[in-house]
């Protein structure tokens, strides 16, 4: 085998002392440590460079093998092989072939973007890592989940505090990352205290993930660094590279639609329904939603749990008075059954909080919504809303009318996915069923 495979780094390499010792040291110890973190928070870049350093050790072959391409995981075992310059003789598996030549010397492979192959990469790692002169460096946006892993996650980094001064903020590792690139596509810029709590800021929003700060930076060529963090709210438009890059990495969407395509659809569902966290007070909707998994029954899927993030949501944009804008993203979701149950619940918070004239409202959007989708679980409900807002209203026999119209459904023997839905009730159903109704 050649001594090393590795490819050129084209850019410098900012921060990650830390991890760049931290990893290194792991590696003396382990034959497996797997790289893991979000998209685009550098897990690659990182690894390359941690071969780089290791690469000038004598006595170690360093190998590198990027999986990003490989679509079918069936042809991991050929791919690697391939990579490493190993051929399958007459008689004689591929994958001995492969630890024979492993096991000649002392050898760093490195992994690179294991996450869409786990299934066929975990068994294969397993194997390799049986051959005592090998250690396997893996990035991964998932842990490969083989006995023996060492994990190092990978995170965004640190974010400058606001209203640092200048040269505060231009020692910050966000901040670094984004003024080199950005001096690489127009070499005057400098960081100056005219925009320098504007690009500590764009960091911030950015959640100093560098993918992210590599794509505002390239702005510069043509956009102040202000007009740069004005449309921020626009960024999966704005952060579009036009350069020769990986294709996941050629836009921030990119970069997340990779990693939503890996989820399970109970998972994407829970992320959908986390997403509505941005449009509101998140810490507010967020307590709520524990409070109410502390109610909840605990063997409940998660698919199910991930409704009361949509609830937790809505009830934290009310606060903020601004429901509509996560109503809007679950119909651009396709989420009109989870929108019909979210608007029910942001209409009993409304009841509890006194607010009649808007729980109304919301209950008969809901109702609408229901009746589209012929959901008779969900009218009901909606119709106990009702109940609730008449006895609100002072008129509980209006109430025990709409009442003996729920029963005749049999809602009374349903069972609810959510006690604290039905606690909030109980007292005004006890007031509706004293009401004696008269013809």
């Amino acid at each position: 085998m050649a001594s090393t495979n590795l490819p050129a780094q084209l850019t410098s390499f900012i921060g990650r002392e830390r991890e760049l010792a931290d990893i290194q040291r792991l590696l003396l110890h382990s034959h497996l440590v797997t790289l893991v973190g979000a998209g685009g928070c550098g897990k690659t870049r990182l690894a390359l460079r941690v071969a780089a350093k290791l690469n000038d050790q004598p006595a170690l072959t360093v190998r590198w093998i990027d999986l990003a391409r490989l679509v079918d995981p069936t042809l991991l075992l050929q791919t690697v092989a391939k990579a490493l310059d190993v051929n399958e003789q007459p008689g004689h598996p591929l994958l001995q072939a492969l630890l024979d030549s492993l096991c000649d010397d002392q050898t760093l492979l490195v992994l690179d973007n294991c996450e869409h192959v786990l299934e066929a990469c975990a068994p294969l790692v397993e194997a390799l890592i049986g051959c005592p002169t090998l250690t396997i460096l893996a990035t991964s946006r998932e842990p490969l989940g083989v006995a023996g892993e060492m994990l190092y996650p990978v995170l965004p980094f640190a974010l400058p505090a606001a209203g640092l001064p200048v040269e505060a903020i231009r020692q910050a590792d966000s901040v670094r990352l984004f003024v080199e690139r950005a001096q690489s596509v127009r070499p005057d810029f400098e960081l100056t205290p005219d925009n320098a709590a504007s690009v500590a800021t764009i960091s911030r929003v950015l959640d100093g993930i560098p993918l992210a700060i590599e794509l505002a930076s390239a702005r510069v060529k043509v956009l102040s660094v202000q007009q740069i963090q004005e449309r921020l709210d626009r960024r999966f438009d704005l952060l579009v590279s036009a350069g020769r890059v990986e294709a996941r990495h050629r836009t921030l969407r990119a970069a997340i639609d990779w990693s939503y395509e890996l989820l399970s659809s109970p998972e994407r569902t829970l992320l959908q329904r986390l997403a509505l966290f941005a449009a509101g007070n998140w810490r507010e909707g967020l307590a709520w939603f524990e409070r109410l998994l502390a109610q909840a029954d605990e063997r409940i899927p998660v698919a199910v749990h991930a409704n009361a993030c949509t609830y937790a949501a809505f009830l934290a944009q009310w606060r903020g008075n601004n429901y509509e804008e996560g109503a809007a993203l679950l119909r651009e979701l396709d989420g009109e059954h989870d929108l019909a149950r979210a608007l029910q619940n942001l209409g009993h918070t409304c009841l509890h909080l006194g607010n009649v004239e808007r729980a109304e409202a919301l209950f008969d959007e809901s109702m609408a919504l229901q009746q589209a989708q012929r959901n008779t679980p969900g009218m009901v409900e909606c119709l106990i809303g009702f109940v609730a807002i008449a006895v609100a209203r002072g008129l509980p026999a209006a109430g025990a009318r709409l009442l003996t119209a729920v029963a005749a459904t049999g809602w009374e023997g349903r069972a609810w996915e959510w006690p604290a839905t039905r606690m909030d009730y109980e007292q005004a159903l006890a007031l509706v069923r004293r009401v004696e109704v008269h013809p």
